[in-house]
């Protein structure tokens, strides 16, 4: 036969000797209240603590420690118990959750920590669930939260947070930076997994771009940064004063006076050795060249050929550019009066056909009236012969030739001549077939 269980019995103790026994409520004493105090001070304890007396006979308080501490701060010197054996640590923590429960509602991080210690004494989730009135999935996100490091006084620092998002976040409460980071935007679910990866990219840079500075560094090279507004030249873009093109190899420039480092992160994507894709973060690097021509380079210039040239053949092209820039428009005021003189004239020019068809593959085509007096010509008039029934087909033709004419001649500028399209030397050349005088920088567009 078993040992029979002998009967609690109920005695009156006095606070100062009991030992409060552990409690899952982390706030007891905080949450005693100042009526509360004053009741048992003028009423004394009603309600029996219960408690168990251990192997030293202490009388330990199992359930209860709220009035214990009252009467403690009322300084009562007695108070009635339940004294009986001592249930085991499962038992002791279920009957505490519904005892508190049921008087001042604990906090979440109690809950946690309650829900967590039965589940580290194996008590099964259905079990707790069933007990404590809990959802299955809400005990079983508390275990693994305590997995993750969660903790009860976390679970009550970060009210707003789930105990999803908090274990998202354990991994990271011994880092500031990380957390004030992470929790910025007090973003949750799958935004706090993708503020989680920003952090782990931003890191893995971090750690990429030091590595490559302190490359660059021990090379000798001297490093920039390059704004998304950045006018310096690039290697590319220059050329020493000979003509002779800048090599190319970030290792070659790095010792080049003038030459600056430019590093940033860039992605590229590739083949892992399973030959699937992938994309891996690489440290790119970008040479930049400031005050060339203090450090012995020139802006790259090449001829029409392609071929480089030098800081002389340079100079004696710009050279020839500034006269063709003022011949072309010097030669603008004749070459708008020969235009003009086409009115008169009794046959269309010659290609007038093609002078038509070019004017009508132009895209821009300004309006006659506001152009007409470009030519000292009357748009008004020019307009009513094209609409007569009087006019004939040749005089129709002439007038359809000069307004194309006129047309694409306003659409010119000072740097026709230097970028001319197919449309510019087609007009050009009709005008010197029909008698136009063209200067040097007048016929260079028809070639």
């Amino acid at each position: 036969m078993g040992t029979k269980q002998a009967l609690p019995t109920i005695e009156m103790v006095n606070p100062q000797d009991v030992v409060i026994g552990d409690n899952i409520r982390s706030d007891a004493k905080a949450t005693l209240g100042a009526e509360f105090v004053a009741s048992v001070r003028e009423n004394g304890v009603i309600v029996p603590v219960l408690a168990y007396r251990d192997d030293a006979g202490q009388v330990v308080v199992l359930d209860g420690q709220m009035r214990t501490l009252a009467a403690l701060e009322a300084g009562t010197q007695q108070m009635p118990a339940v004294v009986g054996d001592s249930p085991d640590d499962a038992e002791r923590v279920m009957r505490q959750w519904v005892a508190n429960e049921t008087r001042v509602q604990m906090s979440r991080g109690d809950r946690f920590e309650a829900v967590k210690q039965l589940t580290l004494m194996g008590v099964k989730a259905a079990d707790v669930a069933r007990r404590t009135g809990l959802d299955k999935a809400e005990v079983e996100a508390v275990r693994k939260a305590h997995k993750a490091g969660v903790t009860g006084e976390k679970v009550t620092q970060r009210e707003g947070l789930s105990l999803t998002d908090l274990a998202l976040l354990a991994p990271y409460e011994d880092d500031p930076e990380a957390m004030e980071f992470l929790t910025a935007f007090r973003s949750s679910g799958d935004g706090l997994k993708r503020r989680i990866d920003s952090w782990h990219s931003a890191k893995e840079d971090e750690a990429l771009m030091s590595q490559a500075r302190e490359y660059w560094q021990d090379k000798g090279a001297r490093l920039t940064r390059k704004d998304y507004d950045d006018r310096r030249l690039t290697p590319k873009e220059v050329t020493t004063r000979e003509g002779k093109p800048l090599p190319q190899d970030p290792e070659v420039l790095a010792q080049m006076p003038g030459v600056e480092l430019a590093l940033s992160i860039d992605r590229r994507r590739g083949k892992d050795k399973d030959g699937n894709n992938v994309t891996e973060k690489y440290v790119r690097v970008e040479a930049l060249v400031s005050k060339p021509s203090q450090n012995g380079y020139m802006k790259r210039t090449t001829d029409a050929q392609g071929s480089i040239l030098d800081a002389e053949q340079a100079k004696e092209q710009r050279r020839a550019a500034t006269q063709a820039r003022n011949e072309w428009g010097e030669a603008e005021q004749a070459r708008r009066a020969f235009i003009a003189g086409l009115l008169d004239a009794k046959t269309p020019p010659t290609g007038h056909e093609n002078i038509v068809a070019a004017w009508l593959a132009q895209g821009n085509r300004p309006n006659l009236v506001q152009i007409a007096p470009l030519f000292h010509a009357d748009a008004a008039q020019i307009l009513r012969q094209i609409k007569s029934p009087r006019t004939t087909a040749k005089r129709r033709q002439t007038l359809a030739a000069v307004v194309a004419l006129m047309q694409w001649e306003a659409g010119t500028s000072l740097t026709t001549h230097k970028y001319p399209d197919s449309i510019d030397g087609h007009m050009m050349r009709a005008l010197i077939k029909a008698g136009h005088q063209a200067t040097e920088a007048e016929r260079s567009i028809t070639k």
